[in-house]
C-alpha cells in the first residue's frame, strides 16, 4: 500500500503562515502610524519671533495655533530670572487680549528689573499644556551713560 501524497498540506501550510504575517505587520503598522500622529496633534503649532531693547521686550505671534493669554508664561534668565504672564505687559497689536493669536505683538517694559545688559535666555510657556512653545538667546544692549 502506498501513502497518499499530502503536497495540498503544505500549501495549504504556507498560505496560512503568509497570511498570519501580513496581518501582524498591518496590526503593527497600524498602531505605528496611530502612534506617531497621535503625538504630532499634541505638539503645538506656533511661530514667535522675538526682539529686546534696552526697555521692552516684544514677542510677536506670527502664526499657528492660539492660545489663552493668562496660560502663556514667558522667562526672561540671565544673572537673575523674570517671570511674566501676557497679562503683566501690553499687546500693541491684535484686537482680543485674552488670547495670544496670529497677528498679535506682546510687549513687556522691564525698566527696573534686574536684569542685566548682555545675553538673556527666553522661554515662552504654555503653562495649560505644559509645553514650550519658544526658546531664543537675545541680546540685551547696553544702556548709555
Amino acid at each position: 500500500m502506498s501513502e497518499p501524497e499530502r503536497s495540498q498540506s503544505e500549501l495549504v501550510g504556507i498560505v496560512l503562515l503568509t497570511a498570519v504575517i501580513v496581518t501582524l505587520a498591518s496590526v503593527v503598522g497600524v498602531f505605528l502610524l496611530d502612534s506617531f500622529q497621535s503625538e504630532s496633534e499634541d505638539d503645538p503649532n506656533v511661530l514667535i519671533q522675538s526682539e529686546i531693547n534696552e526697555t521692552y521686550l516684544t514677542v510677536a505671534h506670527n502664526g499657528g495655533d492660539r492660545f489663552s493669554a493668562p496660560d502663556v508664561e514667558v522667562i526672561l534668565r540671565n544673572s537673575d530670572e523674570i517671570r511674566l504672564r501676557l497679562p503683566d505687559g501690553q499687546f500693541v497689536a491684535g484686537d482680543d487680549t485674552s488670547v495670544f493669536e496670529p497677528g498679535d505683538v506682546w510687549r513687556y517694559n522691564y525698566t527696573g528689573q534686574a536684569l542685566s545688559s548682555g545675553e538673556v535666555r527666553l522661554l515662552v510657556f504654555d503653562q495649560d499644556a505644559g509645553t514650550l512653545l519658544y526658546q531664543d538667546i537675545l541680546d540685551i544692549p547696553a544702556t548709555s551713560p
